[in-house]
């Protein structure tokens, strides 16, 4: 039987409730959740991503990679404008953008849902650029930006299309939109969603009912044979 084990340096060194909690002693649930999360497994979950100005190279949880290998793509300041190399970014987390024939609008599409960006993109080294203000506010990332260093920090708070939660009641968890609902002992359960928006729904409905005890995002879960 796989171990599921959750990667505890990540995010300030948390520990996922899925592992404090976890009665492994339930072989059944345990498997059941080993399944689900070898079922949906993806390698697109980060820490932060780092971009500097005029820099090719990016820092990706520390490590360094080349924005592009295709073109000379960097970090931009324009008129106290951010231009974050789009393509990049998204690619990054398992996504694709599209510039219409216009050139007026982009279609972003990530973890199965359309996004179209009613802005005009800027392509600079073969590269399209974004906004910092439009990947915040469409795409979800948290931006920080260290002028003294001419460096920007993306991080998004939610990567996961997978909820666990503990309740202290019976609570109909299919009314959540899960695709998958793992039940195991003492009320905890793991909920699985089509895409992360829809698990990002249900997460946020759940901390509001005073039946659960708790509900946290399971984002850095992994398998290890």
């Amino acid at each position: 039987m796989s171990d599921l084990i959750i990667c505890d340096d990540i995010v300030d060194g948390n520990v996922p409730t899925i592992l404090r909690e976890l009665d492994q002693s339930d072989e059944h649930f345990f498997s059941e959740v080993a399944k689900l999360a070898a079922d949906n497994w993806s390698d697109g979950y980060f820490g932060e991503i780092t971009f500097t100005v005029g820099d090719p190279y990016m820092l990706v949880d520390n490590v360094r990679r080349r924005i592009s290998l295709a073109n000379q793509a960097t970090l931009v300041l324009v008129n106290n404008v951010l231009l974050i190399p789009a393509e990049t970014l998204i690619e990054e987390i398992g996504g694709s953008i599209l510039i219409d024939d216009t050139q007026q609008s982009v279609t972003i599409s990530i973890d199965e849902e359309v996004k179209y960006v009613d802005a005009s993109p800027v392509i600079l080294n073969d590269s399209i650029m974004l906004p910092s203000d439009i990947i915040s506010d469409k795409l979800g990332f948290e931006i920080k930006w260290k002028p003294e260093a001419q460096q920007v920090t993306l991080t998004r708070d939610f990567q996961t299309k997978r909820v666990v939660l503990r309740s202290s009641a019976e609570v109909d968890l299919m009314n959540m939109g899960a695709t998958t609902v793992v039940k195991g002992p003492d009320q905890i359960a793991v909920l699985q969603f089509a895409t992360i928006q829809k698990a990002k729904d249900a997460y946020e409905r759940l901390s509001e009912l005073e039946s659960i005890v708790w509900v946290e995002p399971d984002s850095y879960v992994a398998l290890i044979e």
